[in-house]
């Protein structure tokens, strides 16, 4: 799977935990810049992804999980290991 392609389902992922489908999320942005996006929706956005993808992300990789880009980088490494 292409990374642009996790871009997207990381996005929509994103969107739909915070409850807001038309919320600007690039590579660059991180949980600060969104308000809703708190621990506990940093969580529920983990637990979507490892659903989604099938994988579980160990505590290393989730301390790493700063930014959207970091969350693609870490599912693209999984699924292409």
């Amino acid at each position: 799977m292409q990374k642009e392609e996790i871009f997207k389902i990381v996005q929509d992922i994103i969107r739909e935990v915070i409850g807001d489908s038309k919320i600007d999320i690039e590579l660059t942005t991180t949980p600060n810049d969104i308000t809703k996006w708190d621990s506990l929706n940093h969580a529920l956005i983990i637990d979507k992804i490892e659903k989604q993808f099938n994988f579980k992300f160990d505590l290393f990789e989730i301390m790493e999980l700063e930014s959207v880009e970091n969350f693609v980088l870490a599912i693209s490494g999984k699924l292409n290991a």
